[in-house]
C-alpha cells in the first residue's frame, strides 16, 4: 500500500502538465489535508481562500515604475490575453481567476532591451481584508528584460501570475515576498515560452524577526 501511494505521488510530480485544469472554481473539490498536493499546507491558516468562504472585501495595489519600451495596461476579465500562459490547476487559483476585478498587463515591446530592472510593487489589501488579483508579464519576441516583483503589506491575497516569453526573448523574474507577518498569500505562476525563449525565475522570502 505504501509503495502504491509513493508511486502515485511520483506520478503527480512527473506529470504536472497532465493535471486537471479549469477556469471554473466549481470544477474543483475543496482540498483536504489528505490531498497529495495540499498535505503540507496548513489549510486552516488560509482564511478560506481554498473553500470559497473568503469573498473579496478589498483590493491589492499593483504599481509599475515607468520604463522606455514597457507599457502597462489595466485589463478586464474577458480580455483574450488573460489565461494564455496557463489554466488554473487548483481551486485557489481558479477562485482567484474568477474573483479579480481587473488585471495588470506589463508588456515589453518587440526587439527591445530594457537596461534597468522593471520594478513592480504589489501591496496587500490591508489587515482584515481579502483580495484577488492577476498580473501578466509579456516579453515580446527578440526582447530582453529583468523584472523585480516586490510584495509588501498585509491582509489575505490570492492571485495568478502569467509570464509569456516570445520567440528568442530572454527574461529574468525575481519574486521578493516581503509581506508583513500577518499576511496570507497563495499565488500560482504560469509560464509560456516561445521558440528559443529563456526564462529565469527566482523566488525570495524574507523572514521577519519576532520580538
Amino acid at each position: 500500500m505504501t509503495q502504491n501511494l509513493t508511486e502515485a505521488a511520483e506520478g503527480i510530480i512527473k506529470n504536472k502538465g497532465e493535471m486537471f485544469a479549469s477556469f471554473d472554481v466549481n470544477a474543483f473539490e475543496v482540498p483536504g489535508g489528505r490531498d497529495e498536493l495540499w498535505r503540507f499546507t496548513p489549510l486552516k491558516r488560509l482564511r478560506g481562500l481554498h473553500d470559497g468562504s473568503a469573498p473579496a472585501t478589498g483590493s491589492a495595489l499593483i504599481e509599475v515604475v515607468e520604463q522606455r519600451g514597457v507599457t502597462v495596461e489595466t485589463a478586464r476579465r474577458g480580455d483574450e490575453r488573460l489565461g494564455q500562459a496557463g489554466v488554473p490547476a487548483d481551486r485557489v487559483a481558479a477562485q482567484a481567476f474568477s474573483s479579480f476585478n481587473q488585471a495588470t498587463v506589463v508588456t515589453v515591446a518587440r526587439d527591445t532591451e530594457v537596461a534597468e530592472p522593471i520594478e513592480i510593487t504589489v501591496t496587500g489589501p490591508g489587515g482584515g481584508a481579502t483580495a484577488y488579483g492577476h498580473l501578466q508579464i509579456r516579453v515580446e519576441e527578440l526582447s530582453r528584460a529583468t523584472v523585480v516583483v516586490d510584495l509588501r503589506g498585509s491582509g489575505t491575497y490570492a492571485d495568478n501570475v502569467e509570464i509569456i516569453v516570445g520567440d528568442s526573448a530572454n527574461v529574468g523574474v525575481i519574486w521578493i515576498a516581503d509581506w508583513a507577518d500577518d499576511m496570507v498569500h497563495v499565488s500560482s505562476h504560469h509560464a509560456r515560452l516561445g521558440k528559443d525563449a529563456v526564462l529565469g525565475h527566482v523566488a525570495v522570502t524574507r523572514r521577519h524577526a519576532r520580538r
